[in-house]
Order: C-alpha cells, then sequence, then structure tokens
C-alpha cells in the first residue's frame, strides 16, 4: 500500500499569522496550544490572529520571548486547542545534525502582494541550503558564561511573511525558525535551531507534541484560499487605514464563496458598524460569527475586542432581538441566535475587572436580557445581578421557567421618573400589570375579568417583549373566565393561545427550536379543565368537553390532558365514546380512519332523509365509527345524520373540502342509482336533489352533477315519466353548458331529451338536439370499430322518424326509418333485450308507412320467444 503524502498534514499545522503594528508572518503549532514564530514582528503586539484556509480564524497571545543574543523566536498560545502540530525533531539526534543536509522551507511567500494582486494566498514550498553562522556574536550576558555557537544562515533569501516558517528536515520534522536579519550587506536569512527552544522549555514547560482531538489532515480547496486572500487583503489595508467600505467589498467577496467564514462575518460586521451602515446584515453576521468562531473569540479577556465590543453594543443587541423575531417568521433555524446568547451571557455573568478599564463599556443589562429571553436562556437572565438586570425581564424569565410566585416578587409598580418620557413610563406599566395578571392566574388567584380590549393590548406587548408572551396572557384571561364560569368565551381564548404554538405562528417555531420552555398545547388545555373541574358543575364541565382540544400525538403531555378530561366526562355523565360536539368527533374520527372524515363530508350533503347504507364503496367500512362518535343515528335498522352534527360539518368544511366532498356524493348516488331497484331509487331519489341543488347553489362540480340529472332522467323515462324525466333532463343540459361538459355527455343528454320530447308531444328543439347528437355519433362511428355509436344512432334516427310522422313527413320518417334498421343491424347483437325493444318499435313504424317488408326483416331480428310475447305485431298476407 502506497503511504499517502506527509504534506496536507504538514500544512495543516502552519498558519498565517497577523499582528497589528507588525505585518503578516508564518508560525507553527508544536502543541495542542502553542506555536513558534519570530519575535521582531509579534513582540510588542497586543495579540496575533492566526489564519489558515479551511479553518477558523484564532487569536492568540506572546507569552515567551527568547533572548535577542539566543535567537528571534517567540512562543504563541492560543486558547483553542490546534488541530494539527508539527513533530521537532529530538535534541539527541539534532546534536547530530549535519548542516549540509538538504532541509526545505515552509511559509506564506508574498502573501499580502499576492492577496492584493488578488492572487491565491497558499503556502510555499522552497529547498535551501544552511551554512555556518558567523563568528562574530553579541558578547554573553554575565548569567550565561557559556557561548552559544552562532546561528546557522541561509544560502537563499527568506522572502517577506515566510519569516517564522519551518525548517524541516526529509523526514518532514521541525529543526528551526527561519528570520529576517538586517545586515550591512543586505537581508540575509538566519535559523534559531530547536536546541534553543529546547534549553529554554526546561523552565517554560510548554507541552508539546499532538492535541487530544486528532483530525483529518484535508488541503484546503481553491475557495478557501481565496477567502484567506480577502481576508489577507482586509487585514493589511485595514492596518494601513483604507476606507471602511473597501474592507466591507473583501469580506463579501469572502462570503460569496465561503459563507462558514466567521472572520469575514466578524469583519464585515465591524466594518460597516464602523461605517456607521448598521443593518440587518450587521446583526446576522454578528450572530453567524458567534455560531462559527471558537468562544475564546468573544471572551471578555480576549485581546482582540471587536466582537466583544459589538456584543456590549445596545444598539446591535436590539437590532439582533429584531433579526431574531424575523428569522422566526420566515421558519428560518435559530442556531446562531442561540450562540450570540451564549457569548452575551459570558459577558453579563463574567467578573468585574480588577481595575476599571474606561474604554471598556459595559454589557448593556437591559438590551443583553431581552436578547437573553429570546435566546432560549432566561436562566441567565435571572443569574444577572439584580442591581443591574431590570425587574420586568427578570419576571418574565421567571415565567418562562414556570416560577410565578418569583416574577411577582420582582414586579412593583413602577416609579414616575421625570426624565423617563411618558410613553414609555405607560408601555412600562401596562407591562407590569400584564405579567402581574398572568402570574396571579398561574398561583390560583382570580381578579375580575379584563375586558376584550385590555386583553387584546397585553397580549400583544408581551409577544414583543418575551417569546411566548401573548401565549401567556391569552392563556391566563382563559383560564380566569373559566374560574368565572364564562366557558364559551374562555375556550375562545384558550383556543388563540394554542393557536400561537402552532407551526405556523412565532411562539410555535420558537418553542420548537428551544424546547421544555413554554407549555405544550396539552398543558394548556389541561389548566383550563382543571380549573372547569374544580367549579364541580356538570353543566360547566358539558360545555367544556364540547370544544376542549385533544392532545396531539406528539404532544409530551397529552396523558395528563386526558386524565383530564376522563374527570370532566364523568363530572357530566359523558361516556368514553360519545362526542359531545362535532369539532372534537371530527378529529377523533380523522386519528381513527380518514375515510371516516371523508364520508362524515359526503353524507352531509345528502338529503335530511334516511341515509343509504348500500354501494358506499371503501367508504362503508368508515360508517361504524360514525355511528360510535355520533355523526349517525341509528334506530330500526334506518341510518339518519344527527342534525347538529350535520350542520356543523358543513359549516367546516373550505371551498375545496366541500368541492371534493361534492363530487364524491354525486359520484356515489351515480354508481347506487345505476345498479339500484325500482325501489331503492324511489328512496336514493330525494338525496340526488339535494346534492345537485347544493352543487348548483355553490357553483361547483357542474359536470358531475348533469351526468347525474341525466342518468335519472334516462330512467325516468324508460319509466314512463316523461314530464319528470323532460325536466330533468334540461337541467342536466343547462348544468352541462355551464360546466363545459365533455361532448360525449352533451351528445348523450341531447339524444335522450330528444327522445323524451318526441314521445311527450313537445319538440321546439327535438329536430336541433338530435341531429347535432348524430353528427357527434356519426363523427365517432369513423374513429371507432366499437358497435356503441351504431346503436345511439339507431336510436337518434329512431327518434327523427317518429318526429317525422307527427309532422306528416313520410318521406323523411321512412328515411330515418330505413337508417335506424341499417345502424341496429350494425350495433345490437341479436337476441339482447334492448334489441328486441328497437326492432318491435321499427316493425310498428314500418307497418305505419306501409313497408311491410322491412317490417317483416325487424321482426325477424326479434328472438323467437321474444317474437312470441309481442303479439300486437299483425301483417297483411
Amino acid at each position: 500500500m502506497v503511504a499517502p503524502s506527509p504534506q496536507p498534514a504538514v500544512e495543516a499545522a502552519i498558519w498565517l499569522a497577523f499582528a497589528p503594528g507588525g505585518g503578516h508572518f508564518t508560525a507553527v503549532a508544536i502543541g495542542p496550544h502553542h506555536l513558534l514564530t519570530v519575535a521582531r514582528v509579534c513582540e510588542n503586539a497586543p495579540y496575533v490572529k492566526l489564519l489558515r484556509a479551511s479553518e477558523q480564524v484564532r487569536t492568540a497571545e506572546v507569552v515567551q520571548i527568547l533572548p535577542p543574543e539566543e535567537g528571534d523566536l517567540a512562543i504563541l498560545r492560543c486558547a483553542e486547542e490546534l488541530p494539527h502540530v508539527l513533530r521537532l525533531m529530538p535534541p539527541d539526534e539534532f546534536k547530530d545534525f549535519d548542516l549540509d543536509t538538504p532541509v526545505t522551507l515552509v511559509g506564506f511567500r508574498d502573501s499580502v502582494e499576492n492577496a492584493l494582486a488578488k492572487r491565491a494566498v497558499v503556502l510555499h514550498w522552497s529547498n535551501v541550503s544552511l551554512i555556518a553562522g558567523e563568528p562574530e556574536e553579541p558578547p554573553p550576558r554575565k548569567s550565561q558564561p557559556d557561548i552559544l555557537p552562532p546561528l546557522p544562515r541561509l544560502l537563499q533569501v527568506v522572502h517577506e511573511n515566510e519569516a517564522g516558517g519551518p525548517i524541516l528536515d526529509s523526514r518532514q520534522r521541525l529543526i528551526g525558525i527561519a528570520g529576517r536579519h538586517e545586515a550591512e550587506g543586505g537581508t540575509e536569512g538566519v535559523v534559531t535551531t530547536v536546541d534553543r527552544f529546547y534549553e529554554r522549555n526546561r523552565k517554560w514547560k510548554i507541552l508539546i507534541g499532538p492535541p487530544t482531538a486528532t483530525r483529518v489532515a484535508k488541503a484546503p480547496t481553491m475557495a478557501q484560499s481565496f477567502v484567506l486572500m480577502h481576508l489577507v487583503a482586509a487585514q493589511h489595508e485595514e492596518h494601513e487605514g483604507t476606507n471602511p467600505g473597501t474592507l466591507v467589498e473583501h469580506y463579501r467577496a469572502a462570503l460569496r464563496l465561503d459563507a462558514s467564514s466567521g472572520a469575514a462575518h466578524l469583519g464585515l460586521a465591524h466594518a460597516k458598524s464602523v461605517a456607521g451602515e448598521i443593518d440587518e446584515d450587521v446583526f446576522r453576521s454578528i450572530g453567524r460569527a458567534c455560531e462559527l468562531l471558537p468562544p475564546s473569540e468573544w471572551s471578555p479577556e480576549c485581546a482582540d475586542a471587536r466582537l466583544a465590543n459589538l456584543l456590549r453594543s445596545s444598539k446591535h443587541l436590539h437590532g439582533v432581538v429584531t433579526a431574531l423575531r424575523a428569522d422566526l417568521k420566515k421558519g428560518r433555524p435559530l442556531a446562531e441566535w442561540a450562540a450570540l446568547g451564549r457569548a452575551v451571557a459570558d459577558h453579563v455573568h463574567a467578573p468585574p475587572p480588577d481595575s476599571e478599564d474606561p474604554n471598556r463599556p459595559r454589557p448593556p443589562e437591559k438590551a443583553a436580557g431581552r436578547l437573553l429571553l429570546w435566546a432560549g436562556q432566561p436562566r441567565s437572565v435571572i443569574a444577572i445581578p439584580s442591581r443591574e438586570q431590570p425587574d420586568i425581564l427578570r419576571a418574565a424569565a421567571f415565567l418562562l421557567v414556570n416560577h410565578a410566585e418569583q416574577a411577582l416578587f420582582w414586579l412593583d409598580d413602577p416609579q414616575e421618573d421625570g426624565e423617563v418620557e411618558s410613553s414609555r413610563m405607560e408601555t412600562t406599566q401596562q407591562l407590569v400589570l400584564a405579567l402581574r395578571w398572568i402570574a396571579r392566574c398561574r398561583e390560583g388567584t382570580y381578579d375580575g375579568l379584563l375586558s376584550r380590549e385590555v386583553a387584546e393590548k397585553h397580549g400583544a406587548i408581551l409577544g414583543k417583549l418575551m417569546p411566548g408572551g401573548d401565549v401567556f396572557s391569552w392563556h391566563a384571561h382563559a383560564v380566569a373566565k373559566a374560574y368565572h364560569g364564562e366557558i364559551e368565551s374562555g375556550l375562545e381564548d384558550l383556543d388563540r393561545a394554542m393557536r400561537l404554538l402552532s407551526p405556523m405562528a412565532l411562539p410555535g417555531r420558537w418553542s420548537r427550536e428551544f424546547p421544555g420552555l413554554l407549555p405544550t398545547p396539552a398543558q394548556l388545555a389541561a389548566v383550563f379543565g382543571r380549573v372547569v373541574l374544580d367549579q364541580g358543575k356538570p353543566e360547566l364541565a358539558r360545555k367544556a368537553l364540547e370544544k376542549l382540544p385533544m392532545p396531539g400525538s406528539d404532544d409530551a403531555h397529552g396523558a395528563e390532558l386526558i386524565s383530564i378530561e376522563k374527570k370532566l366526562r364523568a363530572l357530566a355523565g359523558v361516556s368514553a365514546d360519545v362526542e359531545v360536539s362535532p369539532d372534537r368527533a371530527l378529529l377523533k374520527a380523522s386519528r381513527q380512519d380518514p375515510r371516516a372524515v371523508r364520508l362524515a363530508r359526503v353524507l352531509a350533503f345528502f338529503a335530511e332523509a334516511d341515509l343509504p347504507r348500500e354501494r358506499l364503496g371503501d367508504l362503508g367500512e368508515a360508517l361504524p365509527i360514525l355511528l360510535k362518535l355520533g355523526f349517525l343515528r341509528e334506530e330500526a335498522d334506518v341510518v339518519s345524520y344527527e342534525p347538529a352534527f350535520r350542520a356543523r360539518v358543513r359549516d367546516l368544511l373550505s371551498p375545496d373540502q366541500r368541492t371534493a366532498a361534492l363530487h364524491e356524493a354525486l359520484d356515489l348516488l351515480l354508481m347506487a342509482y345505476l345498479d339500484a331497484s325500482a325501489r331503492e331509487r324511489t328512496e336514493l331519489w330525494p338525496h340526488v336533489q339535494e346534492t345537485t341543488k347544493t352543487a348548483v347553489e355553490h357553483q361547483v362540480e357542474f359536470v358531475p352533477a348533469a351526468e347525474l340529472l341525466a342518468r335519472v332522467g334516462n330512467q325516468r323515462a324508460r319509466e314512463l315519466s316523461y314530464a319528470e324525466a323532460r325536466e330533468l333532463l334540461e337541467k342536466a343540459h343547462d348544468l352541462g353548458s355551464r360546466g363545459s361538459a365533455p361532448a360525449d355527455l352533451c351528445a348523450e343528454i341531447d339524444m335522450d331529451l330528444g327522445w323524451v320530447e318526441v314521445l311527450s308531444g313537445t319538440t321546439p328543439h327535438s329536430q336541433e338536439r338530435l341531429e347535432r347528437a348524430l353528427n357527434f355519433y356519426n363523427e365517432m362511428a369513423m374513429t371507432s370499430t366499437g358497435a356503441t355509436p351504431h346503436r345511439r344512432m339507431a336510436r337518434i334516427h329512431y327518434s327523427l322518424a317518429r318526429l317525422a310522422v307527427t309532422k306528416s313527413d313520410r318521406d323523411a320518417a321512412y328515411m330515418n326509418a330505413c337508417r335506424a334498421l341499417e345502424e341496429a343491424d350494425r350495433g345490437f347483437e341479436p337476441g339482447t333485450r334492448k334489441a328486441a325493444q328497437l326492432y318491435t318499435s321499427l316493425a310498428h313504424l314500418f307497418l305505419d308507412l306501409g313497408d311491410h317488408l322491412r317490417a317483416r326483416k325487424a321482426t325477424a331480428r326479434i328472438a323467437p320467444r321474444e317474437r312470441e310475447t309481442r303479439t300486437d305485431l299483425a301483417f297483411d298476407s
């Protein structure tokens, strides 16, 4: 097996460092928290930023410096653990190291120049040669009697930004740190070897070796290298005092390449804040920076205070709350805001510094407390010292953790203050009153009921102050009304509070991001039910059972609500299976079998008469569920719909649900009517009338209604009820025209209506209807090989012949009768009942027309058994 290249692992331990006032250089990790670099550029820097492609930026500080006479070497310490380190050549091996051994210099050569020229910033590997140093060395100090050997020199030049880069042997081990030495002849490369570090580390006790958590080293992508390029360019130009607008463009370009760059987010927020452009991009970038960067970057002890200062800004924190609420409304995740909340909590809970720095702003307790509430950390608000945290926010935090008595303790009446605006004082008073009302209700103290206007105002202001404040407010009003016996109004407020916990509302989305703080819908309903139960009145319990919500299947407190409901049922004398309200019955039906809800909606559009039980298809299996829940009543094998349930089910339907229910009702009636007996059709007739009437009223499902009326009209015509059939077919024709019915259905209605008009003697439009249907079936016969169009044309020609007879047009009658006989021969199978009916009618028609030959021909088509029963056929010899 071929060993992988060691270069990614080596490069992962080499960082590009930046020291304010010193510029960019290279540093190499040798331990979990320590790096080696050159001291010349960073010994006076307040901090050092460590950058690397594919890694988040870290902040380090200079902790040790080698004396100048011993070499150019500094030790950096980083609070966060470094993912990769370089191995050092052991001391005993370094004693035998030969300067003629080939070595390699690795460093970020000309990184600033490349970044400004928009070239990728990458590590550069170069083969270099070592030579012995000059013998002239600075005189030793008195405390160092031994004269150290001169440091090795490099034959090659150490380029800009390569200073601090490691010198590696063939086994990728560190043997020294490259530096730049200004001599009379120019700049030359010098190497501070590891033996100098080993000697000093006897006193420093710096831990070297691999980190505790190892990661697989991966080479950075080109996009990540370009992100590093923009960060380097922005750092250099900020150091040179460039316009903040240029820095913003660099950071935005970096984020376009990699949105997970925490340093780019921090730089963008800082640069725009310096320029006075504090907008949503700034707030969102602060949150992303807290999410992506290590916690040490926002620590109060971090020497780079840019992020900490943003977190101490009241204007920024209030803007963050606004952006967080906007994200909740859009359904976005809140991971970045939760991380920002942890950062703010670290600041407000940090112990005060020993010496007060006048330039270090204090954390804004009010803005920080409000942000911590929305970031899901109410206990952090409680932990803030009482002298610094506003009492209203502390009371809100106690409500979120379900300590109403503590909330009441902190809710004192606000004192009048001349320096406070009257509008702000009024808002504060409203907040205190609203929070006190909630806390007293949760403690079981129910004062007089508040007006609807006050309830609306409380819900509005608390919803902006704290997450779920409107939920607490409306639930408190609901419980108070239940205590005073106003069950219907209390259930409305309870429903409003529960709807605010839905996934579509802001508090519901917040509670899913930070579970365990807001009550669940089952908890709200259980508290309401318990208050009703404490009244001990059966009539109040029954009213509560009518609209008391059912627990969700995923509600962790569903068992509590089920227990309360059982006690309410026992108090009201209602059995466990029966529901007293359609709303709850529909919900329970949907949980037992969704088809039960479909059937309840479909049957709600039938007439107020005995409902059919047969031919319901798969919906018939849901019929027992509706009987058990109280939708339907069964007496003497007759099923009827409970009127109150029927009206409520129809009222609850949305337009789409009503259309779907009507469609299924019409389909069920059509299938049932086609297969029904004469008695069953009589029973179905009122349902047909009611369903089609409802479809016309709501102007939906015209085509199914037209088809059903056409089938019923056809059947009534066969039963010789021509007047009723004509009325039904005319309605079907009208609905088909309004609903743009298919051409085949329109042709069938025209055929039946024309036939009925001929038979009933009312023929103003019969000719037009029959010819229109004839044209359709004639075209259909040209493209179809089936017998259906020929059967239909046989009927139409017979109807036209009868119509011509009534008009005394014997030629037209004779021609249509002959065509009817021809089409019947093509479309009917001999011996069938419908064939016998048509041939018998044609035989009579030919006898009336005097064509005995064709009359005999038609009679011959009738089966012998059928012919014997038709004794009315008489022919001349």
